[in-house]
């Protein structure tokens, strides 16, 4: 995702700031993730059992669909072209 953003970015800037978004929240939430499994509770950061992995886990899941609809969005457009033409 990080990676993505910066490849895309003049081509698909929607995307683009999406996917650094989404990268940004999952490195937190591995960060997040480690200090609470390690540091015990007070570095959780107040996310509660659980919390930092679904922090981590859930932009990445969400990247991948956002990426899978623009690709249907996209390929569905080239294929038929614009409507009324």
């Amino acid at each position: 995702m990080p990676l993505f953003a910066p490849a895309t970015r003049r081509t698909a800037p929607t995307p683009a700031a999406a996917s650094a978004v989404f990268g940004v929240l999952g490195l937190v939430g591995t960060v997040a993730s480690g200090s609470g499994q390690y540091g015990g509770k007070a570095l959780s950061l107040g996310l509660g059992p659980g919390g930092g992995e679904r922090l981590a886990g859930v932009p990445g899941n969400l990247w991948t669909l956002l990426v899978g609809v623009l690709a249907v969005r996209r390929t569905r457009y080239e294929v038929s072209g614009p409507r009324g033409s």
